[in-house]
């Protein structure tokens, strides 16, 4: 960790750079990646289960349906 501190001291921006990563790292954890494909199922699902979908989760946000939803209280999707 000390190492890391005085390298953000650097005059090369590029370490300097390369200790904050190393450090954000430590302190928040390297950022997830998210590697699965799910487009092609959200194809199969009709409007009525996602909109339903939709509802569970903002309900288990605190989202009002409002958001989002046009004139005829449907999400826009």
């Amino acid at each position: 960790m000390d190492v890391l501190s005085e390298a953000l001291e650097e005059d090369d921006p590029k370490v300097r750079i390369a200790a904050a990563k190393e450090l954000l790292d430590r302190g928040y954890g390297k950022p997830v990646t998210m590697t699965a494909d799910v487009t092609d199922k959200l194809d199969d699902i009709d409007d009525n289960t996602l909109d339903a979908a939709i509802s569970a989760l903002r309900a288990a946000i605190g989202t009002s349906d409002e958001v989002g939803a046009s004139s005829t209280g449907k999400t826009k999707h």
